[in-house]
């Protein structure tokens, strides 16, 4: 007797054959022996939705939270760099402790710099500020160079009264009674 003519398998054949799967039945898939996902139909697909939406609203609340209210950016030290080598006390220090505290992110470097060549134009050449996160603000600047070493002599009433300058390339005094050996020197006599 052949396999397919046994009628106990006939039977079960017929029955598999007429058999209707609805959408809500789970059934075994015949080659791997996997179960097959239900579908979720549409309340299922809006609730996944809703969830998403919600799911990306609250990652865009906390990141506007972490960048404007919390403290993570806020500045907490100022490095002050002068050709590249860190100072202690530069003269622009009210100016940089003015920016302690602030956010980080919306501090905007080109602004600062026009900042500080504005209020130092006479012996500031180029100055540079730089982020680095999460709460350092650094600012590098340069100076004009040094040009000349000046003495000024005065006589006034039969006294005569030295002075000793030292004048950047913009001709603004930069120090006053100091002498730089590397520089060019002019000595220059005023009568009264």
């Amino acid at each position: 007797m052949a396999e397919h003519d046994n009628p106990r398998r006939k039977f079960h054949l017929q029955r598999l054959k007429e058999r209707t799967f609805n959408s809500s039945t789970v059934h075994m898939s015949r080659r791997r022996g996997v179960r097959e996902r239900p579908s979720f139909g549409v309340i299922g697909i809006v609730t996944k939705r809703i969830l998403l939406g919600v799911a990306v609203l609250a990652v865009i609340i906390g990141g506007i939270y972490l960048v404007s209210f919390s403290s993570f950016f806020t500045i907490k030290t100022v490095r002050v760099l002068q050709d590249d080598v860190p100072i202690e006390q530069p003269i622009f220090q009210p100016l940089s402790d003015a920016y302690l505290g602030k956010n980080l992110i919306f501090i905007t470097p080109a602004s600062l710099e026009r900042e500080i060549i504005q209020q130092f134009p006479q012996m500031i050449a180029t100055a540079e500020v730089h982020k680095r996160y999460p709460g350092t603000l650094v600012v590098s600047f340069t100076n004009f160079p040094l040009e000349f070493n000046v003495l000024t002599e005065s006589e006034k009433d039969g006294q005569v009264t030295q002075k000793k300058v030292v004048i950047n390339s913009e001709g603004f005094v930069m120090e006053e009674d100091m002498e730089y050996p590397g520089l060019a020197s002019m000595k220059v006599s005023i009568e009264e």
